[in-house]
């Protein structure tokens, strides 16, 4: 059962990343179900890239609440 009280932040600096966006998520996604106790959030900052990873983050940040 999770722990609504017992949120991780997981903040990932990025910059010209988007071909790493996916696999991150799904990264995440692994830690998460492998820790059910937790609640967690993806936070991944991006520092100015000039490829899609503003446009794939934003993407997949639209479709869950966990990742901004």
């Amino acid at each position: 059962m999770t722990d609504p009280g017992r949120l991780v932040s997981i903040i990932v600096p990025v910059f010209n990343e988007a071909e790493n966006i996916a696999a991150l998520v799904d990264r995440f996604d692994a830690f998460r179900a492998a820790n059910p106790t937790y609640r967690f959030e993806l936070v991944v900052t991006d520092d100015g890239s000039t490829d899609d990873t503003a446009a794939l983050t934003s993407a997949a940040a639209a479709k869950r609440p966990d990742i901004v």
